[in-house]
């Protein structure tokens, strides 16, 4: 494997275990998971088929989401990368 592939593979694991850590803030949890909700809802406050203006809130939700899940996060995360619990060798 690559390690540009090995590299977002160790991030998106840590992702991972920080979303189903319990010392993440539900908050943060329910953030990411209502935004992937609306992005995937046919519900839209501006309809998708506007060309490209319908996909802008779904987009700037999902990264806002994101943005703040990451800030909410970020103590947790540093603490699975420092116990080295993320060896992706070790889940092959």
């Amino acid at each position: 494997m690559r390690p540009a592939a090995r590299t977002w593979q160790k991030k998106l694991r840590i992702l991972w275990l920080a979303f189903i850590d319990r010392r993440t803030p539900i908050v943060a949890k329910l953030l990411v998971l209502l935004a992937l909700f609306y992005g995937l809802s046919p519900i839209d406050a501006i309809p998708d088929f506007l060309p490209f203006i319908g996909q802008l809130d779904d987009l700037g939700l999902l990264i806002f989401a994101i943005m703040t899940f990451l800030s909410m996060t970020q103590s947790v995360r540093q603490n699975l990368e420092r116990t080295d619990v993320i060896d992706v060798q070790k889940y092959k």
